[in-house]
């Protein structure tokens, strides 16, 4: 197995278990502490990690302004989805949040970033897509 799979197999285990106890413990805190203190903890996660790294020499501020924005994005997409778990079940809102990542994502690297699309990465979406409509009916 690649590297890649298996960061990625983790990252969607610790995404899910967040998830799961997101739901939990949503009804005891408002959407907004919550998601305030998910990324001050993922903040101070990063601080000691540039501390350790001494990866602060390498930033540009480019670098600075895609991850503000990218944190943005984040904030805003995860405090959707809160909203969303508070008027349904997590089974329903998750794979429609699963969803705009496997479209979307997929989309803007074709468009964007020119990543090449084959009739199998086509017919994968569509059915994943479809599988996750199900899932939701």
């Amino acid at each position: 197995m690649t590297s890649w799979f298996t960061y990625a197999a983790l990252g969607m285990i610790i995404q899910g278990i967040t998830l799961f106890i997101v739901k939990l413990i949503l009804p005891y805190s408002g959407n907004y502490s919550l998601l305030f203190m998910q990324y001050f903890g993922g903040f101070l996660c990063v601080i000691i990690y540039i501390l350790i790294k001494k990866s602060w020499t390498k930033m540009k501020v480019k670098d600075i302004l895609f991850a503000t924005m990218c944190g943005a994005f984040s904030s805003l997409g995860v405090g959707f989805f809160y909203l969303a778990l508070n008027e349904t079940l997590i089974s329903v809102a998750a794979p429609v949040r699963g969803a705009g990542f496997l479209i979307f994502t997929s989309l803007l690297g074709v468009i964007f970033l020119k990543e090449k699309i084959t009739f199998k990465k086509v017919l994968g979406l569509v059915l994943a897509a479809l599988g996750i409509i199900f899932l939701t009916i």
